[in-house]
């Protein structure tokens, strides 16, 4: 285990590959004190799980946000004062909880650290990223990653990120108005405005999974394709975030234009063509008349 039993792993489940599910969970058995597995779907599918494994059904897919802080509170009931964040299908390397609890704790104003990641299908690394102005930029990792120091990031993927639960705290609970889209990004730009730290360490490796990798690239870009209603929440939650008094202007600009080339891709190359753009134009709709705009973490709703 980890740190003196005291990290909590949590994998929210939402209509899972069951092996896969059963190799994610293998994978972090050995490396926490328990996991919390939330079952975001109506659980019509069997898997073997672990011994430490607690199983929680909210009814309903409660969304990604309200999942992170129903873990939360399991884990602060539990003693733990760290939470592990897992996606489903997200396999991870048997030091990995390890080296990010050691990251973690070198640190006293660091919020999170979260592992390199790498593609499952293709081998092909991610990469940690920086604000740089109007532009996000790769960290260049020199040297062996086994070796490489844990370096300074503006963004973690919620998926491999190991959370203090007093920064948490301290920062406020994850946006379940969000749902999906952006639970991440407006927890990492909150933790920056807080004066907090988040780290990249190279050495600690996750295979991830992301969604369904589209065979082609839009200016220069590889784009990943989900169904027409993920552009509701990727527009809705990113006109929302843009209007929050902690989002850079430099990220802004940034993620508008990303944003904006993302649904030129999708409208032009990507059917069912009315079907995305009629959930665009609802995503739209709601992020300019506010829905949520004011909510933040204090008064987070669930869908």
């Amino acid at each position: 285990m980890a740190s003196s039993q005291e990290v909590v792993a949590a994998v929210v489940v939402y209509q899972p590959d069951v092996r896969l599910l059963e190799r994610a969970l293998a994978a972090i058995a050995p490396q926490a004190d328990r996991i919390l597995v939330i079952v975001n779907d109506d659980g019509a599918w069997s898997c073997a799980m672990p011994a430490n494994v607690t199983v929680e059904r909210p009814g309903a897919n409660i969304g990604l946000g309200a999942a992170y802080n129903l873990a939360a509170r399991r884990a602060r009931e539990w003693g733990a004062t760290r939470l592990l964040l897992l996606d489903q299908d997200s396999i991870a390397a048997p030091d990995m909880v390890e080296k990010l609890a050691w990251a973690l704790s070198a640190d006293a104003r660091a919020a999170a650290v979260g592992p390199l990641w790498y593609d499952s299908r293709t081998g092909r690394d991610g990469a940690f990223v920086r604000l740089s102005g109007c532009r996000t930029r790769h960290v260049q990792l020199r040297g062996p990653l086994e070796t490489h120091a844990p370096v300074a990031v503006d963004f973690l993927i919620s998926s491999g990120s190991l959370i203090s639960l007093d920064a948490l705290e301290d920062i406020e609970a994850f946006d379940e108005y969000f749902f999906i889209d952006h639970v991440d990004t407006d927890w990492s730009l909150r933790a920056s405005a807080a004066h907090y730290r988040l780290y990249g360490v190279p050495s600690a490796r996750l295979a991830h999974h992301l969604g369904d990798c589209v065979p082609a690239t839009f200016l220069g870009r590889r784009a990943f394709l989900h169904a027409p209603m993920r552009q509701y929440y990727l527009l809705r939650n990113s006109i929302l975030l843009w209007r929050r008094p902690y989002a850079p202007w430099g990220w802004v600009l940034y993620d508008f234009g990303r944003t904006g080339l993302l649904m030129i891709y999708y409208l032009l190359f990507q059917s069912p063509r009315f079907a995305r753009l009629m959930w665009m134009m609802r995503g739209v709709r709601d992020g300019l008349r506010g829905n949520g705009a004011a909510s933040g973490p204090h008064i987070a709703r669930t869908q």
